[in-house]
């Protein structure tokens, strides 16, 4: 995605939120994203990736961007790879790549607070991935 995420209203073919494209003020790039609900909610996963790289997830309201939740820091030298809300929408879970020694981690919050439910769970490099 790298900074041309865009979201589509599908009724109307209107975007409801497309950020400037590329690195953002801050050096930060889009790595994922996911949308739920009503009123729509986006799931941003973050990367800077100056000075090392740190990961982060919002999670925005739409139309327009703002910031309901976050940001979300991830592990050290991690990148977002992949977002998924739960079905209920209560939960959002992000799964990220350490950079570059491979591995990374999953992590699950409250979707409206941002409160971890519970630690990291990290994952390996392996075939059982």
């Amino acid at each position: 995605i790298f900074g041309g995420l865009r979201v589509w209203d599908l009724r109307t073919d209107a975007a409801v939120y497309a950020p400037p494209p590329g690195p953002s003020a801050e050096g930060e790039v889009t790595t994922a994203s996911a949308v739920h609900g009503s009123p729509p909610r986006l799931a941003v996963g973050r990367a800077t990736l100056a000075d090392g790289i740190r990961g982060a997830v919002r999670v925005l309201g739409l139309p327009g961007g703002n910031t309901l939740v976050g940001p979300l820091p991830l592990g050290p030298q991690v990148v977002c790879g992949q977002l998924a809300f739960s079905p209920d929408g209560t939960r959002l879970a992000a799964a990220g790549t350490t950079f570059p020694a491979g591995g990374g981690e999953v992590r699950v919050w409250d979707a409206a607070t941002g409160a971890e439910v519970r630690p990291a769970y990290p994952s390996s490099d392996g075939p059982e991935q």
